[in-house]
């Protein structure tokens, strides 16, 4: 028999789901609208958003993968709608009883005034099953308590049984009715309709006290992983461009391509076929295009007329752009306010995992661990070869959550190429292969955090908007492609740029956290400057940069030399990785003939560069890969006798 016992080990966030669903005959949603500034679990009437603590929504759609896992929720209808399922409903309904039962015991006590009050949710019937009467009157949803429901076998006997739940048909789309029950009506409890009970063959979810563990990949499938999530547009006015910027981009794209369908034009703009439509009449009264053939389901093939090429070459000449429809600059800066870096704030278990594959000291992460919370610049300073860059490289893994960017910007009739492959790595969208379905702006492209790092080859170039006068596309500054991400100015010091001119560019983004960009026709554009700036050098900090300078870069973290344990330690690390066997005695020969007699710096990377020597020496002359003295010795003089005093 299935029994729903220990009810209590659910989140509240996951109690609150179930209810409110159960309140709206079993649906619910996940939105993204206005009201809540980002996606929000909404059903009906309802929504679990609390202006007080913004974390509260995400908090609720990250509760979903574990209701599914637990067989209490699954999709239906499309790629963010959900059901509850037969298990759902026995628990909805045994969560309303025992609020009703705890509601009845609050108002018998005279201390009553003294007890929080519990949200009265009332449960209707499920999908496909609709109530005779209307339902009760919607209630607030954020106040669900945790409680208790011990139910008996017999009481779960009484009910009508069902067959198993089986596992949602990715392929089945049934319509979900989202419309909220009126709430001016109510239900008598005595008139509520029974939820139907799965049978006895059914496998019941575990209800016991084990830790939530949300399977990350689920979380990522369900699109659940973005804290901003920019709608489809439905119209022309919300693309945000004007109907002859789109014009434009459609013939500069049947131009390159000679001929394409609607729908070919829809995908390579990322643009909603309704929404060409219209674009594709105008062009074709205006006789800038004419189909040559018909398509599939009703679309039409596309050549350029005589005028359209006319039209498309001024186009070409005033931009040459051709990808995604840019999204405007507003739109753009919104988005890096609610994807900041500052809003992440990492703790240990983020940064154990980020640094996991590689070996960092524990006093190390506990400087690293304050400064990277605090998502504000820092300098990492220290010999060169002890890891400087590579501990730096993984600062951005900390924050883990994936970003989305658009392919362009434009302000002013002038279009910016932002999305960069050398410097973001665009992650694939599991939503889109496992519900076969978009539901977001296509022109935004889902990346990993971006880590953008530039050495020498800085210029003060580099910090500006680049123009081709060619093609008349700008390309995005390093600011721009490395928001909600990190910066790294690797080797500072050594630019061809002077670091005063360099430090001085960023003093007052750095303090106000905007920066100023100038266009291709002069305009000023102001545009956000939310990363992390990580300065890397072997100098001194305050051989670079005066006191005004260091107050804005408040954190300054020192990658010293490592100990003889820690260099030990090492050494099995990369003994093991490439696979070459470094007897002890061997290593201990090494230490004290060309490390201790003659007062050698240790530096991590060099247990690794002298393995490899060994490795390949043992490759060439076709013995076994072992580091004995004598290969010791021939790395020692292949990597060190070029190196002027001890190093």
């Amino acid at each position: 028999m299935h029994t729903l016992e220990h009810a209590e080990n659910l989140l509240a966030e996951e109690q609150a789901i179930v209810q409110m669903a159960a309140k709206n005959r079993g649906a619910f949603e996940i939105a993204n609208r206005s009201d809540t500034r980002g996606p929000a679990i909404r059903s009906g009437n309802d929504k679990l958003f609390d202006p007080a603590n913004p974390t509260y929504a995400m908090q609720c759609l990250e509760a979903i993968p574990h209701l599914i896992e637990m067989q209490l929720v699954r999709q239906a209808g499309g790629p963010k709608r959900f059901e509850l399922t037969n298990f759902g409903w026995q628990l909805s309904r045994n969560l309303t009883a025992k609020q009703e039962e705890e509601l009845a015991m609050t108002a018998a006590r005279p201390t009553a005034a003294e007890v929080a009050p519990v949200g009265n949710i009332q449960m209707t019937s499920p999908i496909g099953r609709p109530a005779t009467e209307p339902p009760p009157a919607a209630s607030p949803l954020e106040a669900v308590e945790d409680c208790t429901i011990p139910r008996s076998e017999e009481a779960v006997s009484e009910s009508p049984t069902m067959p198993p739940v089986a596992a949602p048909d990715p392929d089945f789309d049934p319509p979900v009715p989202m419309a909220g029950p009126s709430p001016s009506t109510t239900l008598a409890p005595s008139a509520i309709p029974s939820a139907p009970t799965p049978g006895p063959s059914a496998t019941p979810p575990d209800f016991g006290g084990k830790a939530k563990t949300t399977d990350k990949s689920l979380v990522a499938a369900l699109g659940l992983d973005n804290g901003f999530l920019p709608p489809e547009p439905r119209s022309l006015e919300e693309t945000g461009l004007s109907g002859a910027v789109i014009e434009d981009l459609i013939l500069k794209v049947v131009q390159n391509a000679g001929s394409m369908t609607g729908r070919q034009v829809a995908e390579l703009i990322c643009l909603p076929l309704p929404i060409l439509e219209d674009r594709f009449t105008v062009l074709r009264n205006r006789q800038h295009i004419a189909p040559t053939g018909s398509a599939m389901l009703g679309d039409y093939v596309y050549q350029l007329t005589d005028k359209g090429r006319e039209r498309a070459r001024l186009a070409m000449q005033d931009s040459a752009y051709t990808g995604p429809a840019p999204v405007p600059l507003e739109d753009y800066v919104d988005s890096v306010e609610a994807q900041t870096i500052r809003s992440e704030k990492p703790k240990r278990p983020q940064l154990e995992e980020a640094f996991s594959d590689i070996n960092v000291e524990p006093e190390m992460l506990a400087q690293l661990g304050p400064a990277i919370s605090a998502g504000k610049g820092m300098f990492i300073y220290g010999p060169p070869g002890n890891g400087k860059t590579t501990v730096a490289q993984r600062i951005t893994r900390c924050f883990g959550q994936n970003i989305l960017i658009p392919y362009a910007i434009i302000e002013d009739g002038q279009i910016i190429k932002l999305y960069d492959a050398a410097c973001h790595e665009r992650v694939g969208s599991q939503l889109s292969n496992l519900l076969k379905t978009h539901e977001h702006d296509q022109r935004w492209v889902r990346i990993r955090r971006p880590t953008v790092v530039v050495g020498g080859e800085l210029t003060m170039d580099s910090l500006e908007l680049k123009h081709d006068p060619v093609s008349h596309i700008s390309e995005a500054s390093l600011q721009l492609k490395s928001n909600c991400g990190s910066l790294l100015i690797d080797d500072f010091g050594r630019q061809r740029v002077n670091p005063t001119e360099l430090l001085n560019r960023w003093i007052v983004p750095l303090e106000n956290r905007i920066d100023y960009l100038s266009l291709a026709n002069g305009k000023k554009i102001q545009v956000p400057f939310e990363q992390l700036i990580i300065f890397s050098t072997n100098l001194e900090p305050h051989d670079l940069a005066d006191d005004a300078f260091l107050r804005r870069i408040p954190f300054k973290i020192e990658v010293g030399a490592p100990s003889r344990e820690e260099f030990v330690k090492l050494f099995g690390i990369f003994s093991k990785k490439l696979k070459v066997s470094c007897p002890p005695d061997a290593l201990e020969y090494l230490l004290a003939r060309h490390y201790e007699s003659c007062n050698r710096p240790l530096r991590r990377c060099q247990a690794r560069d002298l393995l490899d020597q060994a490795l390949h020496y043992c490759e060439y002359n076709e013995i076994p890969p072992v580091a004995t003295p004598e290969i010791l010795d021939h790395a020692v003089n292949n990597y060190f006798t070029a190196m002027a005093g001890t190093e």
